[in-house]
């Protein structure tokens, strides 16, 4: 698991607008909470930066 500062975690949060950026689905019509994902995994090179980041919800993450 990664460490994601929780200013990081809000910057990613704001610029999506609490909104999935796969799907669009905003954070009050989905069940459960959206979460910070890697777009490029950890595992295959990539890094906890702000370009890496989106947020995501459950079915699309």
């Amino acid at each position: 698991m990664s460490f994601l500062t929780e200013t990081l975690r809000q910057k990613v949060r704001q610029r999506a607008g609490n909104r999935c950026e796969y799907c669009l689905s905003h954070q009050d019509y989905i069940m459960g909470r959206l979460q910070i994902d890697h777009i490029q995994p950890l595992a295959k090179g990539g890094v906890n930066t702000e370009d890496n980041l989106c947020l995501a919800c459950e079915l699309c993450n």
